[in-house]
């Protein structure tokens, strides 16, 4: 059983963490574009 729940954990957080990252990425290069700008 937990080793179910870590495993969907683990999945579920590996991808809440790829869409911050992603995020995090594209904020700060609109920050450098208006930065620039």
């Amino acid at each position: 059983w937990f080793e179910v729940l870590d495993g969907l954990l683990g999945k579920h957080w590996r991808n809440v963490g790829l869409a911050f990252n992603c995020t995090f990425l594209l904020f700060g290069s609109v920050i450098q574009l208006i930065a620039c700008a």
